[in-house]
């Protein structure tokens, strides 16, 4: 960054962008015209060591346009930090495949401590930018080098397809079976209308219950196929107790 003769107004840095915590901010040397004691511009050269700028979340989401019922999940949450910034408003929309791997991907770096990068590296893990035709996505191809999701037909993600009570379940067991979790042959859920549930989707609906991470809607009902909100993927991913799952 430099500044010109017709520049006067103070430099602005935007945090808005910025993760929580502590980021270091470097300048390059530069100059700025002063007028003198005789009254001509001279040039001043400027050094500067890099200086550190903390970066603090706010205390509390914008609940605005959760249901009642969520607010305190998404409050825990929020505060734990693994919610997208595009995912804290419009809580009741039903949440799509790429916005639920991204809180995916957010909530496996909470848990773990560590950035997704260090976590793929780690593991020998790599971004496979041809895994899908429709994206590119890199929480999509993290999620899926980790084995949380799966693409659909035709080596498509469909990554704006809206996300079912199933999917949920499954991309959840997933996610715990990704931080080392051990969900093999977890107890039947029990579930009244599992029968309308995909053969795929039964193992993580029964880990989910088994582990008080979802429960049903009504009268013991699972209703796999429903559409999943943004506020119930939230509140979801906050029920999971990371340090007490099987295995860990």
């Amino acid at each position: 960054m430099a500044i010109s003769q017709d520049e006067t107004e103070p430099w602005v840095i935007d945090t808005t962008r910025l993760e929580p915590g502590i980021h270091e901010l470097k300048f390059s040397a530069g100059f700025i015209l002063l007028d003198n004691e005789y009254g001509r511009r001279e040039r001043m050269v400027i050094l500067s060591n890099p200086i550190t700028i903390t970066v603090v979340q706010p205390s509390a989401p914008n609940l605005s346009t959760a249901s009642e019922w969520a607010r305190i999940g998404i409050t825990e949450a929020y505060n734990k930090g693994f919610i997208p910034e595009e995912l804290q408003n419009n809580y009741q929309n039903i949440i799509t495949r790429a916005e639920f791997c991204r809180m995916a991907v957010r909530w496996v770096e909470y848990a773990s401590g560590k950035d997704i990068d260090t976590i793929l590296i780690e593991r020998g893990l790599s971004r496979d930018p041809n895994a899908f035709t429709d994206t590119s996505d890199p929480d999509i191809l993290a999620a899926f080098a980790l084995g949380i999701t799966n693409g659909v037909v035709g080596n498509r993600f469909d990554p704006d397809g809206q996300f079912t009570r199933e999917q949920a379940a499954t991309m959840i067991t997933n996610t715990c079976r990704a931080i080392g979790a051990d969900t093999s042959n977890p107890p039947l859920s029990g579930f009244a209308d599992m029968d309308n549930a995909s053969n795929w989707a039964h193992d993580g609906i029964n880990f989910v219950r088994a582990n008080g991470i979802m429960q049903g809607t009504s009268n013991n009902i699972f209703s796999p196929k429903a559409t999943y909100t943004i506020q119930e993927s939230i509140v979801t991913f906050n029920n999971i107790e990371h340090d007490t799952l099987p295995g860990r």
